[in-house]
């Protein structure tokens, strides 16, 4: 039996799991192909359509929502696509004017030029991955809603369920771990670049 979308709509405002699936299945594909035209990688593009999922389940209660589901998943995606794109060239911005001070004060600039330079960063960011991927599930998820996509502690709070407090326990541990593991780079100004980095968003 066909439901229309202002029944779908009230069902999943009373919690209804089943319409719920129902309706991440017959969108998700559809969804993920358009984000990726944004942002380019597969991955990005199914937690971005994912992250919008997870927002219409924990905000069901409060939906408002004047045109058709489709559409209005659509641009939920979009602006998650915006939003990601956005948080990336602030973040790039960052490590821009960061490198930008360093040079300001007279730090050598060479170790930015050379090859070798090069292969370090490279595998300092393969470090960087493999420590976070190794982290408990729900401090690794925390960090990378934190860190990589830019969540407020509220938000996050909100996703899980849980205190505001719990999350920066989590980030301060994955810090802690990054930190530690990371200590034999320390003496790099690619290490430290990456620290500061880190700990700013």
């Amino acid at each position: 039996m066909v439901i229309t979308d202002r029944e779908v709509i009230e069902r999943l405002k009373k919690g209804d799991k089943e319409v719920y699936e129902k309706l991440f299945y017959d969108h998700y594909k559809n969804l993920v192909l358009y984000a990726k035209k944004f942002v380019n990688e597969t991955e990005i593009a199914r937690d971005l359509v994912q992250d919008v999922f997870i927002y219409l389940w924990d905000k069901r209660n409060k939906l408002n929502i004047e045109r058709s589901l489709p559409s209005y998943l659509f641009r939920a995606v979009h602006n998650a696509c915006i939003n990601y794109l956005k948080r990336e060239s602030n973040k790039e911005d960052y490590i821009r004017n960061f490198l930008l001070r360093i040079n300001s004060d007279n730090y050598s600039t060479s170790a930015y030029e050379d090859a070798h330079e090069l292969v370090v960063q490279k595998d300092l960011l393969e470090q960087i991955e493999t420590i976070v991927e190794g982290l408990p599930e729900q401090c690794r998820n925390i960090f990378k809603m934190s860190r990589f996509k830019g969540l407020k502690n509220r938000e996050i709070a909100e996703i899980y369920a849980i205190s505001q407090r719990t999350v920066e326990t989590q980030i301060y541990r994955a810090l802690k771990v990054l930190k530690e593991s990371l200590s034999p780079y320390v003496s790099l100004p690619t290490a430290t670049l990456f620290l500061i980095f880190i700990k700013s968003f």
